[in-house]
């Protein structure tokens, strides 16, 4: 089985990304998983030239945006970024820019609505408001934030943190609000194919899509054969055990091998 963070940016356009940074504690990464594990695992699913990092924090930090600070500092990441939650899964081309990657209510299927931050856009796909955890339009964010300049991002968090703006955890949509505020334009872009694993049970639903079959050719594809029984060597097709192939990969996704 793959890793949720395969999972999350498997249909992503990494065109132009020139590296991927994974910011996590240092006390989960010393119990379930080495970081050479980690870049191994992101490497098989990205299949080209991106250098990936692993930044490992100490201590939990106060919030969402506290950690992305953290990564940021101790990194020293310069230049536009991109910000991706691994919880989620959606087709996008990751590119420069202060963008929103969204998605309408109306093209999503079935998701936790309450759980989301949500946008209100002008004709020109500009975000004139983000609001966290509120329905204010039928457009809501997929996790997927870009930033013209890493720097940018710091000042407006340290603006928001050190000021006490906000009560309570600090999210990615606060810092988007206060740059709105000082005139920065971020644009929507809506995203295809969106999938939500955000809890352990949405996990579980998307596991379950995939199937693994393993399959003997003689007795199941072809009915069984011998040069000592009655019908001898043949390739007689069993009709019954394709059908019930078949039905299986229309349901879900199948890793068939055939031995």
């Amino acid at each position: 089985k793959k890793l949720m963070i395969q999972e999350s940016i498997k249909k992503l356009n990494l065109k132009y990304v020139s590296k991927i940074l994974v910011i996590c504690l240092k006390r989960h990464i010393d119990k379930f998983i080495s970081i050479k594990s980690i870049k191994n695992a992101i490497s098989d699913i990205t299949k080209e030239n991106i250098k990936i990092e692993v930044c490992t924090l100490n201590e939990s930090t106060t919030s969402q945006a506290h950690t992305i600070y953290n990564g940021i500092k101790k990194n020293k990441i310069k230049g536009p970024i991109f910000i991706k939650d691994c919880d989620n899964q959606f087709k996008y081309t990751i590119n420069h820019g202060n963008k929103i990657a969204s998605l309408n209510l109306n093209n999503a299927g079935l998701i936790e609505a309450k759980n989301k931050s949500y946008i209100e856009i002008n004709e020109k796909n500009e975000v004139l408001r983000i609001v966290e955890k509120k329905i204010i339009s039928n457009n809501f964010c997929t996790g997927g934030y870009g930033f013209e300049s890493a720097k940018e991002f710091n000042k407006f968090f340290l603006e928001i943190f050190n000021n006490n703006l906000f009560k309570g955890e600090i999210y990615v949509s606060h810092i988007i609000h206060k740059m709105i505020l000082n005139n920065k334009i971020f644009i929507s872009h809506e995203v295809e194919k969106y999938v939500d694993f955000g809890t352990l049970e949405e996990w579980k639903k998307y596991q379950n899509r995939y199937l693994t079959l393993i399959c003997n050719l003689d007795g199941v594809i072809f009915k069984k054969s011998s040069k000592y029984l009655n019908n001898g060597w043949t390739y007689e097709i069993n009709k019954k055990n394709i059908n019930a192939l078949a039905s299986f990969m229309k349901e879900k996704k199948v890793f068939l091998f055939i031995i």
